[in-house]
């Protein structure tokens, strides 16, 4: 018996929308497992038996955060692998953490929020990475102020010494990537969907990803003229960005943002082509660090 095109159409319907849920449903467990393998109790040990850096990132390291923002207190920790994930089987790259000011643990899914703690550490390895694809995020840590420091060793002081080693022009194009990228999160654009409803709702436009757009801007410029980035930002830098924090251009804000943005964009744009750091980063000088740092730590703590 043949079926009628109504009872197709309606099976066929039917079909890509188990398809449809099947997928999600994969990849929501797919990030889960992805998330979830960085929180084990194994990396958690490793991050602070092998660590050698640990920073305040976020808005209270730009300088940009008070007590009417509710901002959450972001740190980032850089460790050594010990040698059985560096060179054998095992595999390390980073830790993640979250808590709220209790110190209980904040579930997967979950917003941060006032007084609650983020804490990635990431091995080595993967920072250096990162860092010499000229990542803004975890390029920060080289211009942490000491006051924003809790924890540097010898080889953390070793590091932040070396940051021109990791500062070229592709840093500058980084910076401009991220930029564009958190308009798209600011408009809607990215994910069709913002994770901040109740800024939408209130100024019509996500002022925390405007924020982060225009601070970018303002620290890209800045990273390839003088090579880099103050921190807390500059009094005549910060002002304005705090003032947008707290909504004081109201349902203006967007206005507000994309014509401070359009000029930002073009001074970084500039910036870049006129700036005096390499084109690229001297990968080779950069292997010889690791090497020599992860040789030399391994020694000392008698792990070889």
């Amino acid at each position: 018996m043949k079926r009628s095109c109504a009872t197709r159409a309606t099976t066929d319907r039917r079909l890509a929308r188990r398809v449809r849920q099947y997928a999600q449903g994969w990849a929501t467990e797919r990030r889960y497992l992805e998330v979830s393998k960085h929180r084990t109790e194994r990396c958690k040990q490793i991050a602070w038996r092998h660590g050698i850096l640990l920073s305040e990132v976020g808005s209270t390291l730009h300088g940009v955060s008070d007590g009417s923002t509710g901002d959450d207190l972001d740190l980032m920790g850089i460790c050594f692998e010990p040698p059985q994930t560096a060179i054998g089987l095992e595999k390390f790259e980073q830790f993640e953490g979250r808590w709220h000011k209790d110190g209980t643990p904040i579930p997967d899914g979950t917003r941060s929020g006032a007084g609650d703690t983020d804490l990635t550490s990431y091995s080595l390895r993967k920072w250096a990475r990162l860092a010499a694809d000229g990542n803004p995020t975890v390029q920060l840590i080289l211009f942490s102020p000491e006051n924003k420091v809790y924890h540097q060793n010898r080889y953390g002081r070793m590091l932040r010494e070396a940051a021109n080693l990791f500062i070229s022009k592709e840093s500058g194009s980084r910076y401009l990537g991220y930029l564009r990228s958190q308009v798209q999160l600011m408009l809607g654009l990215r994910s069709g969907h913002t994770n901040r409803p109740e800024l939408v709702e209130t100024y019509g436009v996500d002022l925390k990803a405007g924020y982060h757009a225009c601070r970018l801007g303002i620290q890209g410029i800045q990273l390839m003229r003088e090579g880099y980035v103050s921190l807390p930002m500059r009094d005549c830098d910060r002002e304005p960005l705090i003032a947008l924090r707290r909504g004081e251009y109201g349902r203006d804000s967007q206005r507000w943002v994309l014509d401070y943005l359009a000029v930002l964009e073009d001074e970084l744009k500039r910036s870049i082509d006129q700036s005096h750091l390499p084109d690229h980063p001297d990968r080779v000088l950069i292997d010889n660090f690791l090497a020599n740092a992860h040789l030399e730590y391994w020694e000392e703590a008698q792990l070889v």
